[in-house]
């Protein structure tokens, strides 16, 4: 409140201003207080964090055991487990005392399979002893396709079985009461029999399986698409020529025998007369041999003795007569070369596993292989060309790398990819890194996107021509005078159709092989023609 003093001044009340006061110490007392509060906590949680951050770190009593392993040491112990799995279920199969294990893994491998299930055991111990070679560097040289093949194979069987167990029950029994019988092929045969029969009925399912079977049998056995259409080919036409060989009897070639046969000649020389002189007179006393008489002889002989009573004159026109005696020694037809005389009849030709050998295994492990690759891109990247090895092609001599050039980080943030001539440029270097003779750098190899940098290896495998004549490129050549040249960098055979090769060069350095590769061209032609077809001019 205000007044008015008797002189005129306005005074406030002391009792607004004691609430003021107070007013305004409470405020202040308050945020103070808060402040403090807050400051305290800080206190407090700066304090926990300080003494946990001083804890000291338990100690762990147990020791730590770091197991790591390859992806080579993982297929070798698993390998190890399924063959030491596969030897104990067979030695308690054939067991006669056998545990409740054993008879529980038979009962069930004879339910799923049927008949086929003594064949799972031999899977499991085969995929074993692959993962143990494979993961000691040693893997055994067969294609995915042959396993492929050999499953195709197991599924036939099955439902094969399965088919004929059914089949012979005349209705009794079912697909499925033939799995739980443990006949068959078991569940997996009736499953598949039964719902090919639905589909395709029983003379359609049997036609399928035939032609799988058939299938599974060339893709187990390796034999290539040319040699099974050349088998198809030959049994279709002996097929067809039967009838014709079952009317038309069968004629034998006559014997040749001696195809030259020794014209007449007298035991001692007769010198040559002219022809208008009509030949000598014969000795009386000497008498005339001969070493095959012609029939004619006989004829002539009368008329030889009547002359010897006569006189001179008479002797000498019975003389005329004679010469028939020399013609009528049979002509020999000199047109007529002396081999086709003398050639066999049927000529057979060789079999390639019987005349030649098959080429050496390349030795090179896979554990030399990446360190060779380590060391080309430690180089490269010392030198300033940093690149990575993407592919691998071990041949017979050599072993090309495949190396992609990578970017470089230049200035201003630019990326920059290395030149090809600058990894051209360093194969002393990379010669003297990876310890070899010479180092020949393909820069770039035709139709890739990727520099070939080629090592020597430490041992040459053998090529061999069979291997040539076996192979799928050489096979696909239909031309009589088809060669195979040897293997190229990548270890892939090399062959080609003499026929579009009208001048053929031959040329090389002292060793390097030209009379090997004549050899091996005259040797194909020889083993796949007949001389009937082929003629050496």
């Amino acid at each position: 409140m205000t007044r008015k003093s008797p002189d005129g001044r306005r005074t406030t009340s002391k009792k607004n201003t004691t609430k003021k006061v107070q007013a305004t110490r409470g405020g202040t007392s308050g945020r103070s207080s808060s402040a403090s509060r807050r400051t305290s906590s800080s206190k407090r949680t700066s304090s926990k964090r300080s003494n946990s951050s001083t804890r000291r770190p338990k100690r762990n009593l147990l020791p730590k055991f770091n197991f790591s392993l390859d992806l080579q040491q993982k297929a070798l112990v698993v390998g190890i487990i399924l063959i030491f799995t596969t030897g104990i279920l067979v030695l308690s199969l054939i067991s006669p005392n056998r545990g409740i294990l054993p008879m529980t893994l038979e009962r069930w491998l004879r339910t799923l399979f049927g008949w086929g299930g003594i064949l799972v055991p031999l899977f499991m111990a085969g995929t074993g002893i692959y993962l143990v070679l494979w993961g000691m560097d040693q893997p055994p040289r067969f294609s995915g396709w042959r396993v492929t093949g050999a499953v195709l194979l197991f599924l036939v069987f099955s439902t094969f079985a399965s088919l004929i167990v059914v089949n012979q029950s005349e209705g009794v029994l079912d697909y499925m009461a033939v799995a739980r019988n443990q006949q068959g092929g078991g569940y997996l045969g009736g499953v598949l029999a039964g719902l090919s029969v639905q589909a395709f009925d029983t003379i359609g399912t049997v036609f399928i399986l035939l032609i799988l079977g058939l299938l599974g049998a060339i893709l187990v056995s390796g034999v290539s698409r040319t040699d099974f259409g050349a088998f198809i080919t030959a049994a279709w036409q002996g097929l067809r020529e039967r009838p014709v060989r079952e009317a038309v009897p069968e004629q034998r070639p006559l014997p040749l025998g001696n195809a030259r046969r020794e014209p007449v000649r007298p035991n001692r020389p007769v010198r040559d007369l002219p022809r208008n002189e009509p030949p000598p007179p014969p000795d009386d006393d000497i008498p005339f041999e001969v070493d095959q008489e012609p029939p004619a002889a006989e004829t002539a002989a009368p008329a030889a003795a009547a002359t010897r009573n006569g006189s001179r004159g008479r002797r000498n026109t019975a003389a005329q007569p004679a010469e028939p005696e020399i013609a009528a020694t049979p002509p020999t037809d000199l047109d007529e070369p002396e081999g086709q005389l003398q050639r066999e009849p049927n000529w057979q030709l060789p079999v390639l596993a019987e005349v030649l050998e098959s080429g050496s295994d390349q030795e090179i492990s896979n554990d030399s292989i990446r360190e060779q690759v380590e060391v080309i891109e430690h180089t490269l990247e010392s030198f300033g060309a940093p690149a990575i090895v993407v592919d691998i092609n071990q041949g017979p001599t050599v072993t090309q790398f495949g190396v992609e050039p990578q970017f470089l980080e230049m200035r201003g943030g630019k990326r920059t990819k290395v030149k090809v001539g600058k990894i051209a440029s360093l194969a002393d270097d990379l010669a003297l890194a990876l310890a070899a003779h010479s180092v020949r750098v393909q820069a770039p190899v035709p139709g890739k996107g990727y520099v070939g940098i080629e090592v020597p290896n430490t041992a040459t495998a053998l090529v061999s021509l069979r291997d040539l004549m076996e192979s799928g490129d050489y096979q696909k050549i239909k031309s009589p005078v088809r060669i195979g040249l040897g293997q190229n960098v990548a270890g892939q055979p090399v062959c080609t159709d003499l026929s579009k090769m009208p001048h053929l060069l031959v040329a090389g350095t002292t060793g390097s092989g030209k009379s090997v590769c004549v050899n091996a061209i005259i040797a194909r032609l020889l083993l796949e023609n007949t001389p009937e077809e082929l003629k050496f001019v």
